[in-house]
């Protein structure tokens, strides 16, 4: 779990195998979510209250952002797009 928090979030930060990143993140907090915090209820701790944990509101934003990511991908200003797309030849008649 520590190398998916800190490898798979550095890649996505960079852009690089941004698909496969977010879906390592997602499953890691998907773990996260169903273990430890759905008994906590919808909102955050905001008031910093003892005894009460962290709601889900954080993580469907964590959710939303990775689906977004796992379609769209990195972009044209990520790693990915450097290393992987090869620019695109036309056939000349």
């Amino acid at each position: 779990m520590i190398i998916i928090e800190s490898i798979a979030t550095l890649f996505l930060l960079i852009g690089f195998l941004t698909r496969i990143s977010a879906a390592a993140v997602f499953i890691n907090f998907l773990g996260i979510v169903f273990t430890v915090t759905i008994h906590s209820g919808y909102f955050m701790n905001w008031k910093g209250e003892a005894g009460r944990g962290e709601g889900l509101e954080f993580f469907i934003l964590l959710f939303a952002l990775l689906i977004i990511l796992l379609i769209r991908g990195g972009g044209k200003f990520s790693l990915d797009a450097l290393l992987f797309n090869r620019p695109k030849t036309t056939l000349s008649r």
